[in-house]
């Protein structure tokens, strides 16, 4: 039985941005490993669209800011994929990752028992504001298959 795991803003932001990155890599390896003939047919523009949206979703993750530091810790799920999951699972899965970062940070400005100054609270809500940016340009990447 998988055991969820605490995390602070920054370790699942860490972790979110690490399976980006290699998502990234890999559609541009791919691509780049290419014949020429193939990357400018279309379904070489796709890989090429996809390595470039994944790209700019990782230059969008800012590293948590000084703050979040008190934003209190959060359990997430273990990742429970089989052997090798697809492309699109483990976007999606860095995905939900940056989700559980945002609802976090909402919870804890919005919620607290203890309200964080108004200065704190707006740096997080607009730290906020780039993480769903950089989250809604991940889901909008479609992985092509290997084969169509």
């Amino acid at each position: 039985m998988s055991v969820p795991t605490m995390y602070d803003c920054q370790g699942a932001l860490d972790d979110a941005r690490s399976m980006l990155e290699d998502l990234a890599q890999e559609m541009r390896d791919w691509y780049d490993n290419m014949p020429e003939s193939l990357q400018n047919a279309d379904k070489g523009q796709r890989v090429d669209e996809a390595a470039t949206t994944l790209e700019d979703a990782v230059s969008e993750l800012e590293d948590a800011p000084d703050c979040a530091s008190a934003v209190p810790t959060f359990e997430l799920a273990p990742d429970i994929a089989k052997k090798r999951p697809s492309r699109a699972y483990r976007c999606g899965h860095a995905t939900s990752i940056i989700q559980c970062i945002i609802d976090a940070v909402n919870d804890y400005a919005q919620h607290s028992k203890n309200p964080p100054d108004p200065v704190i609270v707006e740096e997080l809500l607009s730290w906020v504001e780039t993480l769903d940016a950089a989250k809604d340009r991940a889901d909008e990447v479609e992985f092509p298959g290997m084969y169509g």
